[in-house]
């Protein structure tokens, strides 16, 4: 089955079919995915690392966070 204005996009039957979640997990509920990330990756998809867990770049006590594009 396909999709789109010129029915060029094929409907997966799985959406974690194509592994959208790089380093993590996919969970799907067969229309809808969502990732679990390790902990050393962050982002929708887990396609960032996460500098906070790899690297604790935070001095004198600061607490390090990540934001959805990746950045602490």
């Amino acid at each position: 089955n396909y999709t789109g204005e010129t029915c060029s996009s094929l409907i997966l039957s799985n959406p974690c079919e194509n592994n959208p979640c790089g380093f993590g997990l996919c969970i799907s509920n067969e229309t809808q995915y969502s990732c679990s990330c390790p902990q050393s990756f962050v982002g929708s998809n887990c396609q960032f690392n996460n500098e906070c867990f790899n690297s604790n770049p935070c001095q004198n006590g600061g607490a390090c966070s990540i934001n959805s594009q990746g950045k602490f």
